[in-house]
């Protein structure tokens, strides 16, 4: 146990661990040095962004039934995923591309929208997508971007 503790406290760019009751769905640490995380809950998945090793600033949590998971394949593109979250009139939209050939080949960016506003952030490092661990089921991707 020591030994894990000294290994994570030897890696300043570690991402934080979901909650021990909870399965990692999405991580990425992005462009604005924030990390990203969606964990899978029982009951509930849980959208959580902030600096390294601190409180999250912001924490969303969905019932499983009412996530928007939008999944599909785009010609040229490869494999899709929406994850949306919502926060009053603001949108938080997780999109994450795998190539067909290579699922490890994938990028992902966060777009918040609100209004006609939109700020899109994007995941640089330690990127990681676990379709398995999410309990809602998908939507059919039918256009390139999901409605917001």
């Amino acid at each position: 146990m020591r030994t894990l503790f000294l290994l994570l406290c030897a890696c300043p760019g570690a991402l934080a661990a979901c909650p021990s009751n909870e399965v990692p769905v999405f991580t990425c640490l992005t462009d604005a040095n924030k990390e990203i995380r969606v964990c899978q809950g029982a009951k509930e998945i849980t959208y959580r962004y902030g600096s390294l090793r601190k409180a999250p600033e912001l924490t969303l949590s969905e019932a499983n039934g009412a996530l928007e998971w939008e999944h599909g394949e785009a010609p040229s593109a490869g494999i899709l995923d929406y994850l949306t979250f919502r926060n009053g009139s603001t949108r938080y939209l997780i999109e994450h591309q795998s190539a067909y050939e290579d699922p490890n080949d994938a990028s992902a960016h966060l777009t918040i929208v609100h209004g006609e506003t939109r700020r899109m952030i994007e995941c640089v490092s330690q990127l990681h997508f676990n379709p398995k661990a999410i309990k809602a089921q998908p939507k059919a991707l039918i256009e390139a971007l999901p409605q917001l």
